[in-house]
Protein backbone atom coordinates (compact mmCIF):
# COMPACT_ATOMS: atom_id res chain seq x y z
CA UNK A 1 0.00 0.00 0.00
CA UNK A 2 1.32 3.46 -0.85
CA UNK A 3 2.24 5.60 2.14
CA UNK A 4 -0.38 8.20 1.13
CA UNK A 5 -3.15 5.58 1.18
CA UNK A 6 -1.80 4.16 4.44
CA UNK A 7 -1.93 7.58 6.12
CA UNK A 8 -5.36 8.39 4.69
CA UNK A 9 -6.73 5.03 5.83
CA UNK A 10 -5.46 5.54 9.38
CA UNK A 11 -6.61 9.16 9.47
CA UNK A 12 -10.18 8.20 8.50
CA UNK A 13 -10.22 5.28 10.93
CA UNK A 14 -9.04 7.47 13.79
CA UNK A 15 -11.64 10.12 12.96
CA UNK A 16 -14.37 7.47 13.00
CA UNK A 17 -13.11 6.09 16.33
CA UNK A 18 -13.18 9.56 17.91
CA UNK A 19 -16.69 10.29 16.55
CA UNK A 20 -17.91 6.97 17.88
CA UNK A 21 -16.32 7.58 21.31
CA UNK A 22 -17.89 11.05 21.51
CA UNK A 23 -21.30 9.62 20.56
CA UNK A 24 -21.01 7.03 23.33
CA UNK A 25 -20.45 9.83 25.85
CA UNK A 26 -23.18 12.10 24.38
CA UNK A 27 -20.54 14.69 23.52
CA UNK A 28 -20.12 16.47 20.19
CA UNK A 29 -16.36 16.90 19.79
CA UNK A 30 -14.90 19.65 17.61
CA UNK A 31 -14.12 18.47 14.07
CA UNK A 32 -10.80 20.32 14.01
CA UNK A 33 -9.77 19.00 17.41
CA UNK A 34 -10.68 15.45 16.37
CA UNK A 35 -8.82 15.90 13.08
CA UNK A 36 -5.67 17.01 14.90
CA UNK A 37 -5.64 13.96 17.16
CA UNK A 38 -6.56 11.68 14.24
CA UNK A 39 -3.55 13.08 12.36
CA UNK A 40 -1.35 12.35 15.38
CA UNK A 41 -2.70 8.81 15.44
CA UNK A 42 -1.99 8.35 11.72
CA UNK A 43 1.55 9.64 12.23
CA UNK A 44 2.05 7.18 15.10
CA UNK A 45 0.80 4.33 12.88
CA UNK A 46 3.28 5.35 10.19
CA UNK A 47 6.07 5.46 12.79
CA UNK A 48 5.11 1.99 14.02
CA UNK A 49 5.14 0.65 10.44
CA UNK A 50 8.53 2.29 9.95
CA UNK A 51 10.15 0.41 12.83
CA UNK A 52 9.10 2.09 16.07
CA UNK A 53 8.35 -1.27 17.70
CA UNK A 54 7.47 0.26 21.07
CA UNK A 55 4.29 1.70 19.59
CA UNK A 56 3.11 -1.85 18.82
CA UNK A 57 3.60 -3.04 22.41
CA UNK A 58 0.63 -3.14 24.84
CA UNK A 59 2.07 -0.15 26.74
CA UNK A 60 2.54 1.79 23.51
CA UNK A 61 -0.99 1.08 22.31
CA UNK A 62 -2.50 2.08 25.65
CA UNK A 63 -0.42 5.25 25.63
CA UNK A 64 -1.67 6.15 22.15
CA UNK A 65 -5.25 5.42 23.22
CA UNK A 66 -4.81 7.75 26.18
CA UNK A 67 -3.41 10.45 23.89
CA UNK A 68 -6.30 10.05 21.46
CA UNK A 69 -8.83 10.31 24.31
CA UNK A 70 -7.86 13.96 24.79
CA UNK A 71 -9.73 14.72 21.57
CA UNK A 72 -12.91 14.22 23.63
CA UNK A 73 -13.60 17.30 25.82
CA UNK A 74 -13.48 16.90 29.60
CA UNK A 75 -11.35 18.29 32.42
CA UNK A 76 -12.23 16.18 35.45
CA UNK A 77 -10.49 12.88 36.21
CA UNK A 78 -13.74 10.96 35.80
CA UNK A 79 -14.36 12.58 32.39
CA UNK A 80 -10.85 11.65 31.26
CA UNK A 81 -11.30 8.05 32.42
CA UNK A 82 -14.63 7.82 30.57
CA UNK A 83 -13.05 9.28 27.43
CA UNK A 84 -10.21 6.76 27.60
CA UNK A 85 -12.63 3.87 28.01
CA UNK A 86 -14.85 5.12 25.17
CA UNK A 87 -11.90 5.45 22.75
CA UNK A 88 -10.69 1.98 23.74
CA UNK A 89 -14.15 0.48 23.14
CA UNK A 90 -14.64 2.42 19.90
CA UNK A 91 -11.26 1.15 18.65
CA UNK A 92 -12.32 -2.42 19.36
CA UNK A 93 -15.66 -1.93 17.55
CA UNK A 94 -14.12 -0.34 14.44
CA UNK A 95 -11.30 -2.89 14.40
CA UNK A 96 -13.87 -5.67 14.70
CA UNK A 97 -15.84 -4.27 11.75
CA UNK A 98 -12.71 -4.22 9.59
CA UNK A 99 -11.79 -7.74 10.69
CA UNK A 100 -15.26 -9.04 9.81
CA UNK A 101 -15.00 -7.38 6.40
CA UNK A 102 -11.64 -9.08 5.82
CA UNK A 103 -13.07 -12.49 6.77
CA UNK A 104 -16.10 -11.93 4.54
CA UNK A 105 -13.78 -11.14 1.60
CA UNK A 106 -11.79 -14.30 2.26
CA UNK A 107 -8.52 -12.54 3.04
CA UNK A 108 -5.77 -14.50 4.78
CA UNK A 109 -5.04 -12.46 7.87
CA UNK A 110 -1.54 -13.81 8.36
CA UNK A 111 -0.25 -12.66 4.97
CA UNK A 112 0.79 -9.12 5.89
CA UNK A 113 -2.24 -7.36 7.21
CA UNK A 114 -5.70 -6.41 6.04
CA UNK A 115 -6.19 -5.10 2.52
CA UNK A 116 -7.50 -1.71 1.52
CA UNK A 117 -10.84 -3.07 0.28
CA UNK A 118 -11.59 -4.74 3.63
CA UNK A 119 -10.55 -1.61 5.51
CA UNK A 120 -12.84 0.57 3.41
CA UNK A 121 -15.80 -1.80 3.74
CA UNK A 122 -15.28 -2.02 7.52
CA UNK A 123 -14.99 1.76 7.73
CA UNK A 124 -18.20 2.23 5.72
CA UNK A 125 -20.10 -0.25 7.90
CA UNK A 126 -18.92 1.32 11.16
CA UNK A 127 -19.52 4.89 9.94
CA UNK A 128 -23.25 4.51 10.63
CA UNK A 129 -22.69 3.73 14.31
CA UNK A 130 -22.16 7.27 15.73
CA UNK A 131 -25.49 8.50 14.34
CA UNK A 132 -27.26 5.34 15.46
CA UNK A 133 -25.90 5.71 18.99
CA UNK A 134 -26.94 9.37 19.17
CA UNK A 135 -30.47 8.45 18.07
CA UNK A 136 -30.63 5.68 20.65
CA UNK A 137 -29.52 8.03 23.43
CA UNK A 138 -32.04 10.65 22.29
CA UNK A 139 -34.88 8.14 22.48
CA UNK A 140 -33.94 7.32 26.04
CA UNK A 141 -34.90 10.88 27.04
CA UNK A 142 -38.61 10.13 26.78
CA UNK A 143 -38.20 6.90 28.76
CA UNK A 144 -35.87 8.05 31.53
CA UNK A 145 -36.92 11.70 31.77
CA UNK A 146 -33.28 12.72 32.11
CA UNK A 147 -30.75 14.31 29.80
CA UNK A 148 -27.01 14.88 29.85
CA UNK A 149 -26.27 18.60 29.80
CA UNK A 150 -23.05 20.31 28.76
CA UNK A 151 -22.84 24.08 28.66
CA UNK A 152 -19.83 26.25 27.83
CA UNK A 153 -19.61 29.87 28.94
CA UNK A 154 -17.30 32.73 28.09
CA UNK A 155 -15.22 33.50 31.16
CA UNK A 156 -15.95 30.53 33.43
CA UNK A 157 -15.38 27.27 31.56
CA UNK A 158 -17.95 24.52 31.12
CA UNK A 159 -20.65 22.75 33.10
CA UNK A 160 -21.51 19.05 32.74
CA UNK A 161 -24.33 17.42 34.67
CA UNK A 162 -27.38 15.18 34.51
CA UNK A 163 -30.63 17.15 34.34
CA UNK A 164 -34.27 16.26 34.88
CA UNK A 165 -36.76 16.99 32.11
CA UNK A 166 -39.40 18.93 34.02
CA UNK A 167 -42.78 19.23 32.30
CA UNK A 168 -43.69 21.87 34.88
CA UNK A 169 -40.86 24.13 33.72
CA UNK A 170 -42.45 26.45 31.16
CA UNK A 171 -40.05 29.32 31.74
CA UNK A 172 -39.20 31.47 28.72
CA UNK A 173 -37.16 34.59 28.29
CA UNK A 174 -39.33 37.75 28.07
CA UNK A 175 -37.46 38.80 24.93
CA UNK A 176 -37.01 36.13 22.28
CA UNK A 177 -39.09 33.46 24.00
CA UNK A 178 -36.19 31.03 24.49
CA UNK A 179 -36.80 28.18 26.95
CA UNK A 180 -34.95 28.51 30.25
CA UNK A 181 -32.97 25.72 31.92
CA UNK A 182 -32.58 26.08 35.69
CA UNK A 183 -29.38 25.05 37.49
CA UNK A 184 -28.24 25.29 41.09
CA UNK A 185 -26.72 28.62 42.06
CA UNK A 186 -24.81 26.91 44.89
CA UNK A 187 -23.20 24.28 42.64
CA UNK A 188 -22.18 26.69 39.88
CA UNK A 189 -21.41 30.06 41.53
CA UNK A 190 -18.98 31.24 38.84
CA UNK A 191 -21.53 30.92 36.05
CA UNK A 192 -24.32 32.26 38.27
CA UNK A 193 -22.27 35.40 38.91
CA UNK A 194 -22.33 36.16 35.17
CA UNK A 195 -26.11 35.83 34.82
CA UNK A 196 -27.78 39.15 34.02
CA UNK A 197 -30.95 38.41 32.03
CA UNK A 198 -33.99 38.72 34.33
CA UNK A 199 -36.49 35.85 34.17
CA UNK A 200 -39.76 36.42 36.07
CA UNK A 201 -41.15 33.30 37.78
CA UNK A 202 -44.24 32.43 39.77
CA UNK A 203 -44.12 29.89 42.57
CA UNK A 204 -46.37 28.85 45.42
CA UNK A 205 -44.57 31.45 47.53
CA UNK A 206 -45.33 34.24 45.07
CA UNK A 207 -43.56 36.06 42.24
CA UNK A 208 -39.79 36.39 41.97
CA UNK A 209 -37.01 37.04 39.50
CA UNK A 210 -34.06 34.79 38.72
CA UNK A 211 -31.20 35.68 36.40
CA UNK A 212 -29.99 33.83 33.34
CA UNK A 213 -27.29 33.97 30.70
CA UNK A 214 -26.91 32.54 27.22
CA UNK A 215 -24.25 29.84 26.97
CA UNK A 216 -21.64 30.00 24.25
CA UNK A 217 -22.44 26.37 23.49
CA UNK A 218 -25.18 24.08 24.80
CA UNK A 219 -25.50 20.33 24.23
CA UNK A 220 -28.29 18.08 25.50
CA UNK A 221 -27.41 14.40 25.08
CA UNK A 222 -24.75 15.50 22.62
CA UNK A 223 -27.15 17.42 20.37
CA UNK A 224 -26.96 21.24 20.01
CA UNK A 225 -29.75 23.06 21.86
CA UNK A 226 -30.87 26.68 22.04
CA UNK A 227 -31.86 27.88 25.51
CA UNK A 228 -30.93 30.25 28.31
CA UNK A 229 -29.56 28.97 31.60
CA UNK A 230 -30.81 30.50 34.84
CA UNK A 231 -29.68 29.87 38.41
CA UNK A 232 -31.81 29.42 41.50
CA UNK A 233 -31.73 27.85 44.96
CA UNK A 234 -33.06 24.56 43.55
CA UNK A 235 -30.52 21.74 43.80
CA UNK A 236 -31.83 19.72 40.83
CA UNK A 237 -31.05 20.75 37.26
CA UNK A 238 -34.36 21.25 35.41
CA UNK A 239 -34.73 21.25 31.64
CA UNK A 240 -38.01 22.29 29.97
CA UNK A 241 -39.23 19.84 27.31
CA UNK A 242 -39.18 22.70 24.77
CA UNK A 243 -35.36 22.89 25.09
CA UNK A 244 -34.77 19.21 24.24
CA UNK A 245 -33.75 18.70 20.57
CA UNK A 246 -36.06 16.44 18.59
CA UNK A 247 -34.70 12.94 18.03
Amino acid sequence: MYIELFLLDNLLMDLLILRLAAAMLSIRASFWRSSLFALLGAAAAAAAAGGAAFLLSPAGKLGLTLLMSFAVPGKRLRSRACAFGAVLLASAIVGGAVLLAAIALGEELGSGGIGLHAALIGFFAASFLPRAIRKLLSRRIAEEKTVRLRAEFTGCGAIECAALIDTGNALKSPIGGLPVIVLSRRKYPEAAALASIPIPIRTAAGSAVIYALRPKKLLLNGAPANALIAFSSAETALVPPAAVPAA
